[in-house]
């Protein structure tokens, strides 16, 4: 019997080959109101995040520190962070290429880690990340007593990552609102309608293959972990599009965990691999058992999985492009 595993203990001890999913989890509470806020400009500032926790500052927050998916969150409003921390330096985060990072200050480049020094030497107002209820912990921060260190610095700003993807998104652009920024820009309009026009794409792709059979998973050198449809915010989102979603079986949540000699107990034609900056890519898990000589893999139909960048419409929207893409030339193999 495989033993339990939660969230921050696998990633915290992963090598570059032990990796599993930072788990978006399904909460259980899919309708929670998005965050709200209150205050005029210039004057007190009140906040309520996902966690139900009750900000009052005496003014809006200026300097904002975040974890790197919800600085990607943000900056697509204009709010640019003077710090964030996540699991790779900055210049090797792929999701932020393009970004003007001149002036904002990492002060987290290893899972789990800050750097708290210089995370009080920024001088931050609030610090904001996603929220993971399963485990009550802000993405990015490994335990309870980094996350209490840093509540001593600036107050914490959870969005809950374990909702559908949508409703993610959604709490972001609450919270932006509430920052300040103009949330309905013409280019905010154009991005909504690509990711509108994304999802109808995706699901007359699915509907065009409703035989196929897509699985997403994570790897370590001794175990292949198939994620559970119902624990994953995109997958989810995914399945209720159309997609046929092969889900783990386990009663342990978010995965179920399999021997590489049981690699092959659920058929599937097209696999989404850990697609995150610190997992292992395509070359890396070639050495790993088993992994090159499952059908889908074989056939090349695979395709990186991004379950924990679903923060902001264009993000999403291109997963969903890049998604449906795969769907439409894949075929069955298994």
């Amino acid at each position: 019997m495989t033993p339990r595993t939660t969230r921050r203990q696998f990633v915290a001890g992963a090598g570059a080959l032990a990796t599993l999913p930072l788990l978006l989890a399904a909460c259980g509470d899919e309708e929670r109101a998005a965050p709200s806020a209150g205050g005029q400009p210039g004057g007190p500032w009140t906040f309520r995040d996902d966690r139900g926790e009750e900000l009052s500052l005496p003014a809006a927050p200026e300097r904002i520190v975040a974890h790197e998916y919800a600085a990607i969150a943000l900056w697509d409003y204009g709010i640019r962070p003077v710090g964030i921390f996540g699991s790779v330096p900055l210049d090797e985060q792929p999701l932020m290429d393009g970004f003007d990072l001149e002036g904002v200050q990492s002060v987290g480049e290893v899972w789990g880690e800050v750097n708290l020094e210089a995370l009080a030497a920024l001088r931050p107002d609030v610090i904001v990340s996603t929220w993971w209820p399963a485990e009550t912990l802000l993405g990015g921060i490994k335990d309870d007593k980094l996350e209490r260190r840093m509540a001593a610095i600036a107050p914490l700003v959870g969005i809950d990552a374990q909702v559908p993807a949508t409703t993610t998104i959604e709490h972001f652009h609450a919270l932006a609102g509430k920052l300040g920024a103009d949330v309905d820009t013409p280019e905010l309009r154009a991005t909504r309608k690509r990711f509108d026009d994304a999802v109808a794409a995706f699901r007359a792709a699915a509907k065009e293959k409703p035989d196929l059979r897509v699985m997403a998973v994570a790897t370590s050198p001794e175990s292949l972990y198939v994620a559970k449809v119902e624990d994953y915010a995109d997958l989810r989102e995914f399945a209720g599009w159309g997609l046929n979603v092969v889900s783990g079986k386990s009663r342990d949540p978010y995965w179920e965990t399999l021997s590489w000699e049981n690699a092959d107990r659920h058929p599937a034609d097209l696999i989404l691999y850990d697609g995150r900056a610190h997992a292992p890519g395509p070359e890396e898990l070639a050495k790993l058992p088993v992994w090159p000589t499952l059908p889908a893999v074989e056939a090349g139909q695979i395709t990186p999985w991004h379950m924990e960048e679903a923060v902001s419409y264009a993000l999403f929207a291109g997963h969903v492009e890049e998604l449906t893409a795969k769907v439409a030339e894949a075929t069955r193999v298994a």
